[in-house]
């Protein structure tokens, strides 16, 4: 069976991807909805609120959208959006890198750390690499 150039496959690893990335991704947005009213919640009460809390919440929501916006065009195959996605998983790892060693390792950062490096090793596969070429 020949698939001519426009109507190539898209290999399961790249849905796979897509669609895990865009579930944490909206997760984390709707998440850091609502830690960012419960630390102003806390903050009006006078409760102590890390001062790094906020940044890090809003730098989270931000490179989520940026994973939602990039995501279509990892779907039909673009090669800048291959390479873009990898970057944005790298720095999504970096970041829970550090909150986990800034605030002690716990057993959900081993999963919160499994999930981009599954994600990266599944975008390095040949199928997705060969699929990301337009």
């Amino acid at each position: 069976m020949s698939v001519s150039a426009g109507k190539r496959r898209r290999p399961l690893v790249v849905t796979v991807v897509i669609t895990l990335s865009a579930i944490g991704a909206l997760s984390t947005i709707g998440g850091g909805r609502f830690a960012l009213r419960g630390a102003k919640m806390a903050a009006e009460r006078g409760a102590d609120v890390p001062p790094a809390l906020v940044p890090e919440l809003i730098s989270g929501m931000v490179l989520s959208v940026i994973i939602l916006l990039v995501a279509p065009f990892l779907w039909k195959g673009f090669r800048w959006a291959h390479v873009a996605f990898l970057v944005l998983l790298a720095l999504n790892l970096l970041m829970i890198l550090r909150a986990a060693i800034i605030g002690g390792f716990i057993a959900t950062h081993v999963f919160f750390l499994g999930e981009p490096l599954l994600l990266i090793v599944l975008l390095l596969t040949p199928a997705a690499r060969d699929y990301c070429t337009r």
